[in-house]
């Protein structure tokens, strides 16, 4: 868009919605796998309900490679990393990870809109 700022891609970012029980469907929706992220050193870690199958993962690094930074490692399923076992929340939930590449942020909602289809 304008001054390339952003992509239609950022325009799902936001959802406009007036009626209470639409929000409420919307919501639901939004966390029906999908957790929780948070970046620790070089990856953004997702944490979700149900882990995807590794060939969604294999989908995922095929569908979302734009999104996985230039020295970024590729999707994959992992264990809690050192840094979230100190801190001890949400041990128990699978988590993806991947490189992102910190821009695309648009891109990365779609993600968890595929992460909760799964």
């Amino acid at each position: 868009m304008r001054n390339g700022h952003l992509s239609l891609e950022d325009l799902g970012l936001y959802q406009i919605i007036e009626d209470i029980p639409e929000a409420v469907r919307f919501i639901t929706r939004f966390y029906r796998n999908y957790h929780s992220m948070r970046f620790v050193k070089g990856l953004l870690v997702i944490r979700v309900k149900n882990v995807p199958p590794p060939s969604a993962i294999r989908a995922l690094n095929e569908d979302f490679e734009d999104i996985i930074g230039p020295e970024g490692p590729p999707f994959q399923a992992i264990e809690p990393t050192p840094e979230e076992r100190e801190e001890a929340q949400f041990l128990e939930l699978p988590r993806i990870a991947f490189g992102f590449n910190r821009h695309d942020y648009g891109r990365l909602r779609e993600l968890i809109d595929v992460l909760n289809r799964l």
